[in-house]
């Protein structure tokens, strides 16, 4: 989950330089490269935050370690995960996320159920 949430924010940043770049956003009024903004403008911040779920999800021990040297990272600080969320947002994540995925199957069960206990 940290190496996921910097892989998401180091994409975002990457995203935001460009929408503020006064000479990209100048340039892509022109007919060549209004294609471009307007796939990545439709596509990008859509399709980045599951290609680093996914590796996240299936890569290996070194893969997992040399991203973390790619990107400069120790391991997570000790308080990562110490965070609480709202009643709401925990009923809304129950019926959107967890119901979902039992009804669906998915995943294993076990995992949904450690995904609820854990909420």
């Amino acid at each position: 989950m940290y190496l996921l949430s910097h892989m998401n924010s180091q994409c975002a940043k990457i995203f935001e330089t460009l929408i503020n770049s006064v000479s990209y956003q100048k340039n892509v009024k022109s007919a060549n490269l209004k294609t471009e903004w307007e796939a990545l403008n439709n596509s990008y911040l859509n399709t980045n935050k599951w290609v680093h779920r996914r590796f996240a999800e299936h890569a290996d021990d070194l893969q997992i370690n040399e991203m973390y040297e790619m990107l400069n990272l120790s391991f997570p600080p000790p308080n990562f995960f110490d965070f609480t969320i709202g009643s709401h947002l925990k009923s809304e994540i129950k019926k959107n996320f967890i119901d979902f995925l039992r009804e669906e199957e998915l995943i294993e069960g076990r995992y949904v159920d450690k995904y609820e206990a854990d909420l």
